[in-house]
């Protein structure tokens, strides 16, 4: 009788446990797909041009992003909104806020407060890089 309750028992874990992988996996999966469409190179015809990175960052929502016009550039992290297609990077040092947000085949950046880093209104639509 013992032998079949310890294996009622090992058969519940193991059963548990495959769900659990599942369903990480699958967030993982659909995490995965929406980082695909952010990390690509984005331009403007004035030459700006920005970035996305992600290397092992612990927190999902966030995105490195780099900013550069000629020789001058920036970077930092933006955060992911709860719709996974707009990303925010606040200052905090002067309240200067850019606003990521992916549409389509473009990138739509909405730029506000302080003074730009380029010296440069970066508001506008950004294509892909090469498309």
């Amino acid at each position: 009788m013992k032998k079949w309750i310890g294996l009622v028992v090992c058969l519940l874990l193991v059963g548990c446990g495959k769900s659990e992988i599942q369903q990480v996996s699958s967030q993982d999966t659909e995490v995965n797909m929406i980082y695909e469409q952010w990390l690509k190179e984005f331009t403007r015809d004035d030459g700006v041009i920005i970035s996305f990175h992600r290397e092992d960052l612990e927190d999902e929502k966030m995105l490195e992003f780099n900013i550069e016009l000629g020789v001058k550039g920036f970077g930092d992290f933006a955060y992911l909104q709860n719709d996974k297609y707009h990303a925010i990077y606040n200052s905090e040092e002067d309240g200067y806020t850019l606003e990521f947000i992916l549409k389509d085949d473009k990138l739509i950046v909405k730029e506000s407060h302080g003074i730009s880093y380029l010296h440069t209104n970066l508001s506008g639509e950004y294509r892909i890089k090469g498309g």
